[in-house]
This record gives C-alpha cells, sequence and structure tokens, in this order.
C-alpha cells in the first residue's frame, strides 16, 4: 500500500528541504512505500521482524549479523505482505510494548540507529510522525538531548480495532507518554478536539499545523474544453465519479455503491453511459472478503456497467486518474483526521462530496469545494452526487474554489512555514527552560 502516514511524512521532509531546512527521514519498522520520490534513508531505525521476535522470544539473543538481514528491505516487504502482520486486532502486544519504552531501551535493537543519529544526523529536534510512537520520546531525550514533538495522525483508527485490554492500556500509556514529549500538532481542529478529550490531553497542548501537497502537480490541463454547461440542469454524457482510497469498510466504498444504485434507478431508460463510478485505490489480503462483498453488491444492484475498477496507483496514475473526474467521493465510514486524498482531488480541481464528520466538515466550510451528506447514509449520497451531476455551472464553481483554497493555503511550502514555526516555537520554549523536557 501506499500509507498515508509515509505520504504524508515523505512530502513534509521534500517541503522542508525545499523551505531550506536540514531534514533526515528514517524509517520505522519497514522501508517507506510512497507514490512520490522517496526522501528517505536507506536504513531502517526498528525493524518490524527484530522487534516482533523480540517480543514473542524474549530470551533468544540473535546475533548481530541475523538481525541485519532481518532488516533488509526485501525480508521486511515479504514481513509486510502477510495480511496478520499489519492487522491491528493482531497488534495489541506490540503496540503496548512500544508505548512502555521496552524496544526503546534494547541496545540491540535501537543502537545502531541511536549511534547514527548522534554521529550522522545530529539533530536540533526529532520529530515522530504518529503519536503510537512516542514510547522512544524519553529515550531519545535522554540519549541525545534534543526536544521530542509528535503528530496526531489517526491513532484512533487503530486504537479502535484492539482487542481489550490492549485498547485501554494504549489509551493510557498515550495520556502518559503524550506528557514526555515537547509538542503534538493535529491537521486540524476535529481531530485535535477529539484526541485531547479521548485521550485526556491538555487542548492547549496540541497545535494545529494544516497539511499541504504539491498543488502545481496536480493542476487541472490548461487546455480545458468549453463548457459543457447547456442550460446547467443536464448531466454530460460520460461524467465520471471517482473514489480513490485503500479498499476497506472504513472508507466506506459500500456506502458510495448502494447510491450510485439509487442514481441508476432514478436515470432515464435511454442514457445508460451518463455516468461512471470510477474506484482505485490499495486492496490488502485482509480486505479481499470485503472487497468480494462490493463486487458482489455491484453485480446484485446491477450497476456493473456504471462500475469501473482501476487497481492502486503509481503517482502518474494518480495524477491522471483525479484530473479525469468530475466529481470526487470518500464516503467514509468513520471521522477522517486527515482527508489528505480530499487534498489532492482539490489540487485537481475536482468538487467533492463528503459526510458530515471529521476533519472533512471545517474543510467544505473553509473551501466551499463540495457538498456534505449524512455519514453512512446513501439515498443522502446519491441526492448530493446527482444536484453536483445535473448543476454543471455550480459543480464547476466548487472545483475551481476548491483549488483556489488549496492554492492559498495547502500548498507544500505554505506546511513548510507552518511547521518550523511550529519547531522554533518548541526550541524557544525548551530554551527558556534551560532543558529539553517537556514543557507541559
Amino acid at each position: 500500500m501506499y500509507c498515508g502516514s509515509c505520504i504524508s511524512g515523505n512530502a513534509l521532509v521534500r517541503a522542508l528541504r525545499e523551505h531550506g531546512v536540514e531534514a533526515l527521514l528514517l524509517p520505522l519498522y519497514s522501508p517507506l512505500r510512497t507514490d512520490e520520490p522517496n526522501q528517505s534513508e536507506p536504513r531502517i531505525a526498528l525493524g518490524g521482524v527484530n522487534l516482533y521476535l523480540a517480543l514473542r522470544f524474549p530470551r533468544i539473543r540473535l546475533p548481530g549479523f541475523i538481525r541485519r538481514w532481518l532488516d533488509h528491505p526485501a525480508v521486511l516487504a515479504w514481513a509486510g505482505k502477510r495480511g496478520e502482520t499489519t492487522k491491528p486486532e493482531s497488534l495489541g502486544p506490540m503496540c503496548v510494548a512500544m508505548l512502555e519504552g521496552r524496544f526503546a531501551s534494547d541496545h540491540r535493537l535501537l543502537g545502531d540507529a541511536l549511534s547514527w543519529i548522534h554521529a550522522e544526523a545530529r539533530p536540533d529536534l526529532i520529530h515522530l510522525n504518529n503519536a503510537l510512537l512516542l514510547g522512544l520520546a524519553p529515550h531519545l531525550k535522554s540519549q541525545l538531548g534534543v526536544p521530542v514533538v509528535a503528530s496526531l495522525s489517526g491513532e484512533d483508527v487503530f486504537w479502535r480495532r484492539l482487542p481489550e485490554p490492549y485498547q485501554s492500556r494504549t489509551k493510557d500509556l498515550l495520556r502518559s507518554r503524550c506528557r514526555d514529549c515537547d509538542g503534538l500538532a493535529a491537521m486540524n481542529r476535529y481531530y485535535a478536539d477529539f484526541f485531547a478529550s479521548e485521550i485526556g490531553v491538555a487542548r492547549g497542548r496540541i497545535e494545529i499545523v494544516p497539511p499541504g501537497v504539491s498543488v502545481d502537480e496536480f493542476a487541472p490541463p490548461s487546455s480545458a474544453g468549453p463548457s459543457d454547461d447547456r442550460g446547467g440542469e443536464s448531466p454530460r454524457r460520460g461524467l465520471k465519479i471517482g473514489f480513490l482510497a485503500r479498499i476497506c469498510a472504513e472508507k466506506g466504498l459500500h456506502t458510495l455503491i448502494e447510491a450510485a444504485a439509487l442514481l441508476r434507478k432514478c436515470a432515464p431508460r435511454n442514457a445508460p453511459a451518463d455516468w461512471r463510478i470510477e474506484c482505485a485505490g490499495y486492496l490488502g489480503p485482509a480486505e479481499r472478503a470485503y472487497w468480494k462483498k462490493c463486487r458482489e453488491q455491484v453485480e446484485q444492484l446491477g450497476i456493473a456497467a456504471s462500475f469501473v475498477h482501476r487497481g492502486e496507483l503509481d503517482l502518474p496514475g494518480k495524477i491522471a486518474f483525479l484530473r479525469n473526474l468530475d466529481v470526487f467521493c470518500l464516503p467514509s465510514a468513520i471521522p477522517e483526521s486527515k482527508g489528505l486524498p480530499v487534498f489532492e482531488a482539490w489540487a485537481a480541481g475536482v468538487p467533492a462530496v463528503l459526510p458530515a464528520h471529521g476533519a472533512f466538515v471545517e474543510m467544505v466550510e473553509a473551501s466551499s469545494g463540495g457538498l456534505l451528506f449524512p455519514p453512512g447514509d446513501p439515498r443522502g449520497l446519491a441526492d448530493r452526487l446527482e444536484w453536483l451531476m445535473t448543476h454543471s455551472r455550480q459543480r464547476q464553481d466548487c472545483g475551481r474554489a476548491a483549488r483556489d483554497w488549496m492554492l492559498r493555503h495547502h500548498t507544500l511550502s505554505a506546511w513548510a512555514a507552518r511547521t518550523v514555526a511550529w519547531y522554533q516555537r518548541v526550541l524557544h520554549q525548551g530554551r527558556a527552560a534551560g532543558s529539553p523536557r517537556s514543557t507541559s
């Protein structure tokens, strides 16, 4: 999969470098998978296979050459392809061990990375891109003497799927570990408010650092044809509604399929090709049963001729996919903490229809880039899609408004500037306190 955390972390480092900051990206667990040029170092800080073995067989002492072999990208890639290795339901013990700091203090696991960071990177600040890694913070601070900050990045999607007692233990540990770091940042108000309330962290400790994307790369073709609006009340032939996300129940593809069936049921019989659903995204082994149900749903509802699956896309494929859409739809069943696919669609000038929860509410209100529907409601989604399909001038206005908003507020350079300002505040607070200890 092109992991959302990998993509955002990789994009941030690129943005920081273009901003003049010397930034190094060190992967944890496994090599990055990103659809943009990889900015990471060719080494792994904490190989996932070694972590698993250390947790499962704590008394075994593997020779150094075996540990290094287990950290080889090919071995880690093989392990990552096994569905069970990335399912939250099976990772409760490892998540708790990480937050407790058991891996951080094991020199066999983190020693080489710490030596490299100290000798080669020599950072002024360390930024962990997920709060579930905060078990590393105390050890990093004590060994390197620099502040440690963390992004809040959809941790709830993971902890909600942990069985008890691991879910409760994870949330308790997060509450404690947030006190060990020098700064927390969320991408939007929704997730900052949610995380503060759910975990019990002071809301004032969480900064809002909105993300950015490479808006120029996603720019719609400059040679756009004449408007298809003939009175503004009829859908054009070949109109495309796009879904781009990981294929899983959380992203709500089944809701879009049900809405499409309602749309097709109401469509004129003499216009069977007026529109179609274009679906793309990573399909993991653990989600094949869900995808099978979606395909069966498409057949049973009679919309197979209006449903196209494009598979997993690389960056050029993603850009072409988004540019070719008329409407974007991400009907997530759970509140989104980032919404990065929507930012990319808006950078391409494509309006969106989104559920009215999570980050999407403030995004649509700020950008005027689309419409909201009641979460999980196929009829409400069908109504919003139909309105945009049949009002082409308003659809184009929404797309232009979305892209203009992206250009004003969500470029990579704007993201870098906001992030650097946050880093500077953290460093200033640390100097004022006389040490890199937590400022809480």
